[in-house]
């Protein structure tokens, strides 16, 4: 780590969404690692403060999705932009880092340009030219000095117009964080939520551990657990059949994840919710997960409270990630978390619903087959994709139930995941944070 002494450097930082804020809070992290010195002030959510960041306002004043919602509040997303670049100016920083959500971070960066030219200005996530609106490719060297990728493709389409384009890969692909955790601690997460827990109790490989059968009770010896020689007995009606004793202990979880932004919840928890009462009346012993984050677990609350199966709501990371890896099944819209769900393996549903007005323009300029990144990189439709009109709870019942049912279809999207997390993988873990530095002048 280096320390450059007093003289700290400054950047300012700016995220606007979920997505972005993992992303500033990892390349926060990565930079301060490299470097002692260095502070941060901008725009960013509860990963980004975790790791240094100096607020200027809140995450939550930027929610805002879609071409019509953008346009509807149009006034004060300028204001916005104007109170930004004012900010920057007042704290002189030595780089600017604007990440993805370019509606807002490519305004603030034309506006301060315009203004103060000499600030680098290193935007971190490239717009998808390839999905629509190719001509941003030609026009970011005018406002922005430096562009990190997240794609292996995508620095081709920015070099040939001039734009310094650096492939940084995806910092999913590498987080540990994403490591599959023990079995132990996947019960404790189980545990902690109210569940029983499916890893080293009840059903856990029960077959290999029968030491007693007689006609209404069976004895089964404990596994992964530190007393390894106990055996509890557990009673069973005599029609019963052995072979179903697996499906006796064990539940199903689902893992619901409706959208980062207030507008996406709002379209998808109503579906959710109908959803859910569908595969309870299916399954027998049916658990749903919502993770979300702090500033929207309330609102995520306030359409629960009337679910027949209550799920459990939980905001951290970590939590989170222990979700995944203990759920069935995961249903989430579309975004970053798809590559997340690539990352842990857990076969998923994509879905998607936005306003009339904001679907029909995208459906115009859009030029891609898919909208899930995992399916865009695989040039295949690895996750089904219910969008708009297609996004209805029956839908959604049909595509779940058969990643449940059919271990063929599970083991297929495992292994395309695998292929694509390699796509990924950059020479080097800290690459964003070193391209930054970089722009900084000592």
């Amino acid at each position: 780590m280096i320390n450059m002494g007093i003289d700290s450097k400054r950047i300012f930082i700016i995220a606007g969404e979920a997505s972005g804020d993992y992303l500033g809070g990892r390349l926060m992290n990565d930079i301060k690692s490299i470097r002692s010195d260095v502070k941060f002030r901008g725009i960013g959510g509860t990963c980004m403060i975790n790791a240094g960041l100096q607020p200027i306002f809140s995450i939550d004043q930027l929610s805002v999705i879609g071409i019509w919602e953008v346009v509807k509040k149009a006034l004060y997303m300028k204001k916005k932009i104007d109170e930004t670049v004012q900010k920057i100016l007042d704290y002189k920083p030595n780089v600017v880092v604007t990440i993805d959500f370019p509606g807002f971070t490519s305004r603030v960066s034309k506006a301060l340009k315009a203004v103060a030219p000499n600030i680098p200005i290193v935007h971190y996530v490239a717009p998808s030219v390839w999905a629509w609106r190719s001509d941003r490719a030609q026009d970011m060297h005018e406002y922005v000095d430096k562009l990190l990728a997240l794609l292996p493709f995508e620095p081709d389409l920015f070099k040939k117009y001039g734009l310094d384009t650096v492939f940084v890969g995806h910092p999913i692909a590498t987080d540990k964080d994403f490591d599959e955790p023990s079995d132990y601690l996947k019960n404790d997460f189980l545990e902690s939520i109210g569940f029983t827990p499916r890893y080293d109790k009840n059903y856990y490989q029960w077959k290999d551990n029968v030491q007693n059968w007689n006609d209404d009770t069976i004895t089964i010896k404990l596994c992964g657990t530190v007393e390894a020689e106990k055996a509890v007995t557990y009673k069973f009606s005599r029609e019963e059949k052995r072979v179903n004793m697996h499906d006796r202990f064990r539940y199903k979880i689902i893992t619901l994840l409706p959208g980062s932004r207030k507008s996406e919840i709002d379209k998808h928890m109503p579906i959710l919710k109908e959803f859910s009462e569908m595969l309870s009346r299916h399954y027998e012993n049916v658990r749903f997960i919502i993770p979300t984050v702090d500033s929207l677990e309330e609102h995520v609350r306030e359409y629960t409270d009337t679910w027949d199966v209550p799920p459990i709501i939980t905001t951290s990371k970590k939590e989170k990630i222990f979700a995944f890896y203990v759920s069935d099944v995961a249903i989430a819209a579309s975004g970053t978390v798809a590559l997340e769900l690539a990352r842990v393996g857990i076969p998923s549903v994509i879905i998607y619903k936005t306003s009339a007005i904001t679907a029909a323009l995208v459906k115009y300029m859009i030029k891609i087959k898919y909208v899930s990144l995992v399916n865009i990189l695989a040039n295949q439709l690895v996750l089904p994709e219910l969008l708009q009109k297609d996004c209805t709870a029956e839908k959604i019942f049909t595509c779940v139930t058969e990643l449940i049912d059919n271990p063929a279809k599970r083991a297929a999207q495992k292994q395309q995941f695998k292929s694509i997390m390699k796509t990924l993988i950059p020479n080097d873990s800290q690459l964003a944070a070193q391209e930054v530095l970089k722009s900084i002048s000592d």
